[in-house]
């Protein structure tokens, strides 16, 4: 999946590709609801998103947090457990006005993304009465 990712972001536009994330939550990373998850889907949500992390430790290109989150997105919604996608930006250095950065979340478990998520504000999606 961290291939398939990587190589959708590289090679294939944003607009084709966007739909297979589905929707992608704005705010900082709460859950929109009381929404309870079981220990099952926990257990197993955070297993996957430690091995996305460890696997994108050893592939031959960079698997950043982009590719990282829609992978494990991609395997977490094959086993029927849905999750908060959020990207998010902040200034940059003085080469670059902005630095992005992805994570997933499961609730308040930060499954991919967690090292940084910290310092970004996430996009606002829009509403389809505005589109």
């Amino acid at each position: 999946m961290l291939f398939l990712a990587r190589f959708l972001v590289l090679m294939v536009p944003f607009k084709f590709w966007r739909k297979t994330l589905g929707v992608i939550s704005a705010g900082q990373g709460k859950p929109a609801s009381s929404e309870t998850y079981n220990t099952a889907s926990f257990v197993r949500a955070r297993a996957i998103g430690r091995h996305v992390r460890r696997a994108a430790m050893m592939v031959p290109f960079r698997a950043v947090c982009l590719p990282q989150a829609m992978a494990a997105r991609w395997m977490l919604l094959r086993r029927g457990i849905d999750t908060q996608l959020f990207i998010g930006a902040r200034r940059g250095a003085d080469e670059k006005p902005f630095d992005f950065h992805a994570w997933l979340m499961l609730g308040d478990e930060c499954l991919t993304g967690q090292e940084e998520r910290d310092g970004f504000h996430s996009f606002r999606s829009k509403s389809k009465a505005t589109m």
